[in-house]
């Protein structure tokens, strides 16, 4: 009997599930008012503070957020472009002309453009602004995310091809 979580189709779902998950968790950590995302943030600056003593609390709280932008969205384009994969590998010809050209561009596109609509979210927000700094830091976040994607692959097929004699 083989094992129904190797199934294309279980793995397509479960890549969805983790990419429906990671895009709530962005909405929902840009849903926080100013004063609840600084805490958040002075849970990192605090420790860097003991580390660096001479800066001011103010740039490390910008760099802490900065970074926690591009990590979010590093992870948001990892698993979309594992997404992806795992839906063209389920053997299922793909519905879009578009994405037959080339997937990785226009995956980041819809990533780009998830973080232009959350950065208009955040205008709503009591004491957040849109950023535009943000929508470049975030796109940036996605392309080394993807890029994360094509290099493990990369190098995951080099070793299992190298283990089972292939070139």
């Amino acid at each position: 009997m083989t094992n129904p979580l190797k199934s294309k189709n279980c793995q397509f779902y479960f890549a969805l599930s983790a990419l429906a998950f990671w895009v709530i968790f962005i909405f929902a950590m840009s849903s926080f008012p100013a004063p609840a995302s600084s805490s958040q943030s002075d849970f990192f600056v605090r420790p860097l503070q003991t580390i660096a003593p001479n800066t001011s609390p103010h740039a490390l709280t910008t760099i802490v957020r900065k970074i926690a932008h591009f990590a979010e969205y590093a992870i948001l384009g990892f698993l979309a472009i594992i997404t992806f994969y795992a839906y063209v590998n389920r053997g299922k010809p793909l519905s879009s002309f578009i994405f037959r050209l080339r997937p990785t561009p226009i995956i980041a596109l819809i990533c780009l453009i998830y973080s232009v609509t959350d950065e208009f979210h955040q205008a709503f927000i009591p004491g957040r602004s849109p950023q535009p700094i943000d929508v470049v830091i975030d796109t940036l976040g996605v392309i080394i995310g993807i890029i994360m994607f094509l290099v493990f692959t990369k190098y995951y097929k080099s070793c299992y091809n190298k283990k089972h004699g292939r070139n």
